[in-house]
């Protein structure tokens, strides 16, 4: 752990916010069922009302209650604005249910019960609710008589001495336009060893492996078809609440604006790209460290909201091995080679609605292999052909009408009536006189 934080001095901001969770979820760990624990935010001047506060404690049945003030008893110059309110909805908090003094299920504050076990869920509960929904600029405003607090107020010790700084280093390495993809990836390389002071690890495809925080990872190599440098990782694995999708994009979306995050299966995944024609070793180093700073602790909130896990943890975990399907396979090999209708799609599936949704809901949850890069591309054309035996029927009755339509013209009434007379010009049969 960072001295500078147990030290006691003026933490920066986010670092002195990841302590204050960290206590926390140590602190409410153990609350016992009759227990609770309350966060005020230190203000002046109240008049009718208490200023922004949060609380848990712990349930009869096991698990914990975690509250936030709603309006009902904030001070009337601390009141949530609707602003407040979206990003409180936005972390899974629920809203209030009655007024105070009227009872029922709920609370009459911003409320969620946690089960057993999601300590750390309810730590970053009550400081996301102090930092986004009462806009907390630092603990350093917060005081409780249950939590200790020390060290995230004020220095008490002198700061621990500085890490080597290595931006010298990397700014007397040379602007250079790549010759191909191997003479980018060495570049690539050169300037991470000479970031890190240390020999850098390279994974089988050739991509740097760069460890950011405590449980995250990004992997930085070139693109084999674009002078581009990619920069991805997996902030979160194995998902168990895919329902928060939207808000954990979100939440990615406001603290990494420089990423592209998307859900792909049980992962939250994130890319940047860099453009390297020129190859700029010091813009590559600085969006590293960037990374290391910062993926870290959006992945772990981001796992929170999901109910999943950063990169790391648990990796040794047994996971089921994707399954090769061969209808899925046909589809990714016909469409590297070019466009896939509807129909083809179709028929490869015997005209199957279920074949068709099974395997779409098994590559995106990552069970099914995909043989393809292009994801996206395969997923689109399972739907159009899942599209296409859906509007099977329509398309067959109109067929039908037309076919009807088709049919021989009806007789007009001339020549019914003259079929019906004797030919004119036909003498009749009989004796003649």
């Amino acid at each position: 752990m960072d001295e500078r934080g147990m030290g006691g001095r003026a933490l920066e901001v986010d670092e002195a916010w990841r302590e204050l969770r960290r206590r926390l979820a140590d602190r409410v760990a153990g609350l016992g069922p009759e227990e609770s624990l309350v966060l005020a935010v230190q203000v002046a001047g109240l008049g009718d009302g208490p200023g922004p506060y949060v609380t848990v404690g712990g349930r009869a049945g096991g698990g914990w209650r975690v509250e936030a003030a709603s309006n009902a008893y904030l001070d009337a110059a601390h009141q949530l604005d609707e602003g407040g309110h979206e990003r409180l909805l936005a972390l899974g908090w629920g809203a209030p249910t009655y007024l105070p003094g009227q009872g029922g299920h709920g609370s009459a504050n911003w409320w969620v019960d946690l089960e057993t076990g999601e300590e750390e869920r309810a730590a970053w509960l009550l400081v996301q609710a102090l930092r986004e929904a009462y806009a907390v600029p630092h603990p350093a405003f917060l005081e409780s008589s249950g939590l200790d607090l020390a060290g995230l107020q004020g220095p008490d010790s002198p700061p621990a001495p500085e890490p080597p700084d290595r931006v010298e280093l990397i700014e007397q390495l040379p602007v250079v336009r790549p010759r191909d993809v191997e003479h980018l990836r060495e570049l690539v390389v050169e300037t991470l060893t000479v970031m890190t002071g240390a020999e850098v690890f390279v994974d089988e495809e050739g991509d740097v492996v760069v460890p950011c925080g405590e449980q995250s990872l990004v992997w930085v190599g070139p693109d084999l078809d674009r002078p581009v440098v990619s920069i991805t990782a997996v902030l979160v694995d194995r998902v168990t609440r895919p329902q928060a999708g939207l808000a954990a994009l979100n939440l990615v979306g406001g603290r990494l604006p420089h990423v592209s995050a998307r859900m792909l299966g049980s992962r939250l995944t994130i890319t940047h790209e860099l453009h390297a024609m020129p190859f700029v070793p010091e813009h590559l180093a600085g969006w590293v460290a960037r990374c290391q700073v910062e993926i870290d602790e959006v992945a772990a909130e981001a796992a929170l909201l999901l109910g999943g896990e950063r990169y790391l943890e648990n990796l040794d975990a047994p996971r089921p091995a994707p399954v090769l399907d061969e209808e899925v396979a046909t589809i990714a090999e016909l469409l590297a080679v070019g466009p896939v209708s509807p129909r083809v799609v179709a028929e490869v599936f015997n005209h199957s609605r279920g074949a068709v949704v099974r395997r779409l809901v098994g590559l995106r949850q990552g069970h099914l292999i995909a043989h393809t890069e292009d994801v996206d591309g395969l997923l689109d054309a399972l739907r159009a052909g899942l599209r296409w035996i859906v509007d099977e029927p329509d398309r067959q009755a109109d067929a039908r009408r037309r076919a009807r339509r088709r049919v021989d013209p009806r007789p007009s009434i001339q020549s019914v009536l003259l079929d019906d007379q004797p030919d004119l010009f036909e003498s009749e049969s009989g004796p003649t006189g």
